[in-house]
C-alpha cells in the first residue's frame, strides 16, 4: 500500500475509495499523512546543519578563547592609535562611547537576568519554607487533637489552605486573604479549627472504645492533654458541653 499511484490498476483491491485522483495520478486521503518529498526535505535539510554545525565545532575547537581576546584588544589598541594619529579624536571618542554603551547594556541584562533567577529561587526556598513551618506545627497539634496517623496528610492537606507562617514563625488561620477568628472574636487557634475539623470530618479522628475511652471525636468527644494550658483554655466551652475531654 503506497501514498500515491500512477495508474488506477495499481491500487491494490478493495482500496480504492481510500485514493483520489489529482493531477493525473491517485493519491492516498488519510489525515496527518506528510508527503515522501517533504518528509525527504526536511531530513535532507537536517542533514545539511548538522554538516554545518559541525563545521562550525571544528573550526572552533581549535581557538584559543584567551588568546582571542587579548589579539582582539591588541586589534582595537591599534585601531585607536590610529584615529588619534589622523586627529580624528571626535571619531575615536564617538566609538569608544558606542562600545562602553553596548558592554553597560550586556551586563545590566545579564545582572537583570541573573537578578530574576535569583529572585525566583529566594521565592522557591521562601515558599518551602513557610510550608515546613505550617506543616510541623500543624502535625503536632493533630496529634495533640486525636486524629488518625493515617488522617495526617488529609489534615496537612485541608490546613495549607488555611494556615500561614507568621513573621515570628508562628502560624495563623486565614478565610481567602482575611483572617478567621473563633467563637470569641479572637484569631482562630489551632485547637479550635481542629475542634470545627472534627465535627466536619470525624473520621480522620481516632474513635473511642468503652467506657471511659477518651478518644479522638467520638461519642466521648475529642481528647486534649489536661497538662496543655493554651488548648485548655480555648476548648472550656467544649469541655463543659462533653464535646473535648481530658487526658494524660
Amino acid at each position: 500500500m503506497k501514498a500515491k499511484y500512477k495508474n488506477q490498476d495499481d491500487i491494490p483491491s478493495g482500496l480504492e475509495q481510500f485514493y483520489h485522483e489529482d493531477g493525473g495520478e491517485y493519491h492516498l486521503q488519510v489525515d496527518g499523512l506528510v508527503p515522501k518529498s517533504t518528509v525527504d526535505e526536511f531530513r535532507n535539510n537536517n542533514i545539511k546543519l548538522n554538516k554545518e554545525l559541525q563545521k562550525v565545532q571544528d573550526t572552533l575547537s581549535n581557538v584559543d578563547l584567551d588568546e582571542y581576546k587579548t589579539l582582539k584588544t591588541e586589534r582595537q589598541q591599534i585601531a585607536d592609535q590610529e584615529l588619534i594619529s589622523a586627529g580624528k579624536l571626535d571619531e575615536l571618542l564617538a566609538q569608544r562611547t558606542e562600545r562602553l554603551r553596548t558592554d553597560y547594556e550586556s551586563r545590566f541584562e545579564k545582572m537583570q537576568a541573573d537578578s530574576q533567577a535569583d529572585k525566583t529561587k529566594a521565592q522557591e526556598y521562601e515558599t518551602q519554607f513557610n510550608t515546613m513551618i505550617v506543616e510541623n506545627q500543624l502535625k503536632d497539634a493533630a496529634l495533640k487533637a486525636g486524629v488518625r496517623p493515617e488522617a495526617i496528610e488529609d489534615v496537612l492537606y485541608r490546613g495549607k489552605r488555611v494556615w500561614r507562617r507568621t513573621d515570628s514563625n508562628g502560624i495563623e488561620a486565614y478565610e481567602g486573604e482575611t483572617p478567621a477568628y473563633g467563637k470569641q472574636g479572637q484569631p482562630l487557634t489551632k485547637d479550635e479549627w481542629f475542634e470545627g475539623l472534627a465535627d466536619q470530618a470525624p473520621h480522620l479522628f481516632k474513635s473511642s472504645h468503652g467506657s471511659g475511652a477518651a478518644g479522638g471525636a467520638g461519642s466521648q468527644g475529642r481528647r486534649i492533654s489536661r497538662f496543655d494550658q493554651d488548648a485548655l483554655n480555648s476548648n472550656l466551652e467544649a469541655i463543659a458541653e462533653g464535646r473535648v475531654v481530658l487526658g494524660d
